[in-house]
C-alpha cells in the first residue's frame, strides 16, 4: 500500500524522483499519528 502511494507521488511530482536520484533528498514512507503527534517511519 505505502509503496504504491510513493510511486503515485513520484509520478505526480517527477522532480522529486530526480532529486532523489541525485541524492539531494530521500523519499521514505511514514505514518503520522493524530493522537500522539508521532511519526513512524516504515521500512
Amino acid at each position: 500500500m505505502y509503496n504504491k502511494q510513493l510511486k503515485t507521488s513520484e509520478k505526480r511530482v517527477p522532480y522529486l524522483k530526480e532529486l532523489e536520484e541525485k541524492g539531494q533528498i530521500k523519499i521514505v514512507a511514514s505514518v503520522y499519528s493524530l493522537q500522539t503527534g508521532k511519526v513512524t517511519f516504515l521500512d
